[in-house]
């Protein structure tokens, strides 16, 4: 030990020994500023790089969800009956607000959303039309809509 050799006499002598060497040299004991002190002050340039890439892979996670855009997009009229026309001006534009991960939302423009309405079960007079999220196409599954205004059209339907 510490490039001395020692003669052993004895087996208790020898279990003393070896005690010794493997038990780990306890630190002195520290009051409790001193291991306050040491949690925020010990290895710190390695803590604080950790706290910075966590920091950083948070923020691109975090700024990846839940981004909402709103587009105006024209309203398809499918479907109408053979025997009504409509009186009222076709030309309907819905606003909707679609959620979902930044880059998803970001590839959206008028051209890959669709927003049918089905008038086939139109009858004549006036009638109002509920435009619901399943009327709305989008490119992908990993959109929602959260919002469709307006949520009903009206139209007026006579017989040709």
């Amino acid at each position: 030990r510490g490039h001395e050799l020692t003669h052993v006499d004895n087996a208790e002598t020898l279990s003393r020994i070896v005690l010794e060497a493997v038990t780990p040299i306890t630190p002195p004991k520290k009051s409790w500023q001193g291991r306050i002190q040491s949690i925020f002050f010990y290895r710190w340039r390695i803590k604080l790089g950790t706290l910075a890439l966590v920091g950083a892979v948070w923020l691109l996670l975090a700024g990846q969800q839940n981004f909402e855009r709103r587009l105006k997009v024209p309203l398809e009229i499918t479907n109408i009956p053979q025997t009504l026309e409509i009186l009222s001006d076709q030309t309907q534009i819905v606003a909707i607000t679609v959620r979902g991960l930044r880059k998803d939302v970001s590839t959206l423009e008028k051209k890959n959303i669709r927003a049918a309405l089905d008038l086939s079960s139109a009858t004549k007079g006036e009638r109002i039309f509920r435009i619901t999220r399943d009327q709305i196409l989008l490119p992908n599954d990993w959109l929602n809509v959260v919002d469709i205004s307006p949520s009903q059209v009206k139209f007026n339907f006579k017989e040709k």
